[in-house]
């Protein structure tokens, strides 16, 4: 389906795409010419425009983020190539947020700025950080179903997040752990060469694990007159979406392992009756939106990693493999383990999951909902 590349645009689950901010993609068509492959005559395959990937301030679908990498991937015949992309990025990528980044006292400072930031760049997707005793966890997780190329985009994510943490320390900083929410690919050199770090395949959210002394390393040069003037050109670009914040919201209590009414409330700064009136003057309920971020992760788990259906389960938030299976079995028609041997082409692909109004009775049993 054509794409004017603007945000907005119906993606192939018929439910308006989240945008993507071009950013990064600026410099793929450079790679691509590296290794062959006319950028031109890739775009117009996926639909977009010869010109969707010329300014880094364009946006496009956010479901083409993958599809686009998937394709370079195969035209150029680099089963990662998702992962040498991300090798190549870095805070300037970020553009506003990365100077911002490099004016804040410390690197957990500038860390958070990204990640509270990070929706101006993606509607799809976002980044945290989480700091639990003496560990701590830089995180990337999509959060919109976007699974024809997600393998890709969680390569050259752990590659970029590595490099941003480099930039504000040191070139050779290694962390203690990567984790991919991708499956092990045939071929693991590639990624142990570019990610210098013990790897876990088949995780929940892609993420560097390390001693949480490193967020309260001084950042040299930080100047707070910079950031102030870097913090208020963001704040002149940001127009809120509500459903996208509850996505998000969600999503990123689901990685606490809480997903509730009052959490997810607390998270937006607002009391919970005011978030369930906001989000029926949208058209919609809690329990709806829950139910689309659940199916979107699990489409997401089904067909980008191997993990099991139980794990699968508790990362959703259901205290029983059987609940999962029945909800998913509504959303989609088809049982987790038929959705995934159908694979994310054949498999239907609604974004909306059947049968997501006000039901109490819903035969399943959620974990912490």
């Amino acid at each position: 389906m054509a794409s004017d590349g603007k945000e907005g645009k119906t993606g192939p689950s018929g439910r308006d795409d989240p945008g993507q901010r071009v950013g990064p993609f600026a410099a793929l068509p450079d790679m691509l010419r590296e290794f062959g492959v006319d950028p031109e005559e890739l775009l117009r395959d996926r639909g977009l425009p010869p010109d969707a990937l010329e300014s880094p301030e364009r946006r496009i679908p956010f479901f083409q983020v993958g599809r686009l990498l998937k394709s370079a991937a195969e035209k150029s015949g680099c089963e990662h190539f998702g992962l040498l992309f991300g090798q190549r990025l870095g805070l300037r990528h970020m553009g506003t947020l990365g100077e911002m980044a490099r004016n804040v006292p410390t690197v957990g400072d500038a860390l958070r700025t990204m990640a509270v930031h990070q929706r101006l760049h993606s509607h799809g997707a976002l980044a945290f950080v989480l700091e639990e005793g003496a560990r701590a966890t830089l995180g990337y997780s999509v959060f919109h179903a976007s699974t024809v190329g997600a393998d890709q985009i969680h390569a050259g994510m752990a590659a970029w997040i590595l490099n941003l943490v480099r930039e504000l320390t040191v070139p050779g900083w290694v962390p203690d752990v990567v984790q991919l929410a991708r499956s092990r690919p045939a071929v693991v050199t590639p990624y142990r060469r570019a990610l210098s770090a013990p790897i876990e395949f088949n995780a929940e959210i892609t993420s560097l694990r390390f001693d949480s002394a490193l967020l309260r390393q001084k950042i040299p040069g930080a100047d707070p007159v910079r950031f102030a003037i870097y913090e208020a050109q963001v704040a002149a670009i940001g127009r809120r979406s509500l459903l996208n914040d509850v996505r998000r919201a969600l999503r990123l209590q689901m990685v606490h392992g809480k997903a509730a009414n009052d959490s997810v409330a607390q998270t937006l700064d607002m009391h919970r009756r005011t978030l369930h009136r906001r989000l029926r003057e949208c058209g919609t309920t809690f329990r709806q939106v829950l139910d689309e971020v659940r199916y979107d992760t699990a489409r997401h788990f089904l067909h980008t990693t191997d993990m099991p259906l139980t794990q699968i389960a508790v990362a959703l938030g259901y205290s029983e493999v059987t609940a999962f299976t029945r909800a998913f079995r509504r959303w989609s028609g088809e049982t987790p383990s038929r959705f995934r041997e159908l694979g994310p082409v054949q498999a239907t692909d609604a974004a909306t999951p059947a049968g997501t109004g006000n039901e109490t009775t819903l035969g399943e049993t959620p974990r912490v909902v």
